[in-house]
């Protein structure tokens, strides 16, 4: 069984101009979602030659006062949940929209491994010395879980 055709994958996040290499890269999954905001120029995906679902939210008024982190994380967040909510294979992959994985085989294996279980990576920007506050941080980079846990 090919598990990558039971997989939604969501690029989340503002559009660049090689953002389209992503939906390109990941059409042999299930699906590929695009998940951004509505005012974002969209037309950078223009240069795409795959299928995808675009996905667009709206901001909320107010924001930048109620969000920590000057709303990265509500960014994140909407926009991923906008994604997941259209999302219909078994897994949900959760990938940023100016980033590419050109092998994903690792994290696929263990999926097939451990299908109930939430795969992340070990990637993430923290300085060396914040280290040792965080023993453990889950990564927004990327991400595989089913789609209904």
């Amino acid at each position: 069984m090919n598990v990558k055709k039971n997989i939604s994958v969501i690029i989340q996040g503002p559009i660049d101009n090689r953002t389209y290499e992503a939906i390109d890269a990941y059409q042999d999954f299930g699906e590929v979602i695009v998940s951004t905001w509505d005012n974002e120029n969209i037309s950078f995906l223009d240069k795409t030659s795959g299928n995808y679902e675009l996905v667009l939210s709206s901001y909320n008024k107010g924001w930048e006062e109620n969000y920590i982190n000057r709303g990265y994380r509500y960014f994140q967040s909407t926009t991923t949940s906008a994604g997941a909510a259209r999302a219909s294979k078994k897994y949900c992959l959760k990938t940023r929209s100016d980033e590419l994985y050109p092998n994903l085989d690792r994290m696929i294996n263990n999926l097939k491994f451990y299908p109930n279980r939430l795969h992340t990576t070990n990637n993430g920007f923290w300085r060396p010395e914040s280290m040792h506050r965080m023993p453990a941080c889950f990564s927004t980079h990327l991400f595989i879980a089913p789609t209904n846990e």
